[in-house]
């Protein structure tokens, strides 16, 4: 049992540790405590923009701070590669250390190894620091804020904690008046974020040899116990996030306060307020042939009741993400243990989140079915996509025929097929529209989609 649990441990240090140096790596609570930050450079050729948009550089200040970088880049780089050195030789060490031991020889390389990073770091900083006017050294405060949003928003692990407002109002391309009206209010919204990422950074660093001494003694009480005081980090981030999507949304005209909240909620909440075949549907069979008022009428009434039900179970499912993604990390440890231990558990029962994800894809199923059945053979074979056209238009009364609710129409038309980018046949029952990541940018969704509302 000795062995199999030093086993264990052995190789939940060097996921965090080596594999994390390749940038991949988020294992078990050590990921949580940023393990993976250790190896991931702190600035690249593609931010140099930032330094002189915020920083306001003159031109022949930018070849010097581009300079800078590339001595910092080589710096950091050699002393990955020694720090990753250091680690695999340590591993030949172990065979003949104690158990108690072989954590601390694994991760001994990464103490020496922080402070240099911190170290080459704050160094170029200070180098780039350096070169700047009265005037600029005044930008330094905001610069600073700009660039830990810039660096500290991709390390979000809850829906909501990552996205940037600042770049979704910046994409809106409102006019500049509208713009400059919420000015004062993004400004508190960077000020509080800002104090947000940093209680989280904080915590972080300070839990970091807690953790490293829970993996050295095989304590994961202490672990998990590291791993949710991060967490409430995370959900702080989230609240304000999400307290100024509201507040922003509700300071803007009413032209631009909705699009605004739908686009932020629908980039922050992508598994929640994701784009559906129901949408492009409905405005294909508007644009059928031959539409009459009846049918139109029966359209608008399907598309209200499917708006208003896709709405609620887009708040629940909302309300689900915010209550339980949280504590998705402990879960993970949690299946892990009982694996290594033999210990069966509850993998395969779906979570509150896949119940109101099969409410939705029902829903669009039964949407889909009701439009067709409003449509002729000729409408729907007359929509974009469709594979097929209807063999037979009229019924043995001389009456066009109506596709029925399912199975075959009576004249032996059959449900026609779609094909192209969408779903097959405009959302059918397989459609994922589960935990997966989003494949179509939210924002893209039409002004007259339903709005996310908190």
């Amino acid at each position: 049992m000795a062995q199999r649990r030093t086993g264990f441990f052995i190789a939940t240090a060097l996921a965090a540790c080596l594999a994390a140096s390749g940038g991949s790596a988020h294992a078990q609570f050590g990921g949580q405590a940023g393990f993976a930050d250790a190896f991931r450079i702190d600035f690249l050729e593609r931010d140099l923009p930032l330094f002189v948009e915020t920083l306001k550089l003159e031109e022949w200040q930018r070849p010097i701070v581009e300079s800078l970088l590339q001595d910092y880049q080589l710096s950091f780089t050699a002393g990955v590669e020694e720090v990753r050195e250091r680690m695999r030789a340590s591993t030949e060490q172990i065979a003949a250390s104690r158990e108690d031991d072989v954590m601390k020889i694994i991760l001994q390389p990464l103490d020496a190894w922080d402070e240099k990073r911190i170290g080459y770091r704050d160094n170029f900083l200070q180098n780039v620091k350096a070169q700047l006017s009265s005037d600029q050294l005044s930008r330094w405060p905001h610069f600073e804020r700009t660039l830990r949003r810039d660096k500290s928003l991709s390390k979000g692990e809850l829906m909501g904690e990552s996205i940037d407002l600042f770049i979704v109002v910046r994409n809106m391309r409102m006019p500049f008046e509208v713009e400059q009206s919420i000015d004062p209010m993004l400004m508190d919204y960077e000020l509080e974020l800002d104090a947000a990422l940093k209680s989280r950074q904080q915590v972080m660093d300070s839990l970091q040899d807690k953790v490293k001494d829970a993996m050295a003694s095989m304590d994961f009480d202490a672990g998990l116990s590291a791993m949710d005081q991060i967490m409430t980090t995370r959900i702080r981030i989230r609240e304000v996030q999400d307290g100024y999507i509201n507040q922003l949304a509700e300071a803007l005209p009413s032209e631009w306060g909705e699009t605004f909240r739908q686009t932020a909620f629908g980039k922050a909440y992508p598994k929640v307020f994701r784009p559906n075949p129901i949408d492009k549907m409905i405005e294909s069979a508007r644009m059928s042939p031959d539409m009459s008022d009846a049918q139109l009428a029966e359209l608008d009434s399907v598309e209200i009741n499917f708006r208003a039900q896709l709405s609620a179970l887009e708040q629940r499912l909302l309300q689900a993400y915010r209550i339980h993604e949280p504590n998705t990390p402990r879960l993970k440890v949690q299946r892990m243990l009982d694996r290594r231990d033999g210990r069966r558990n509850n993998n395969n029962e779906p979570t509150e989140m896949d119940r109101i994800s099969a409410e939705r894809n029902d829903l669009i199923s039964e949407t889909r079915r009701l439009i067709l059945a409003i449509l002729t053979p000729e409408q729907i074979g007359a929509m974009p996509g469709s594979s097929e056209r209807p063999r037979n238009s009229q019924n043995q009364n001389g009456r066009r025929s109506r596709l029925p609710m399912g199975g075959p129409d009576p004249g032996g038309v059959g449900t026609p097929t779609f094909r192209g980018k969408q779903p097959p046949s405009f959302g059918s029952q397989t459609e994922d529209m589960g935990d997966g990541p989003s494949k179509v940018d939210p924002s893209n969704r039409g002004g007259s989609k339903p709005r996310p509302k908190i």
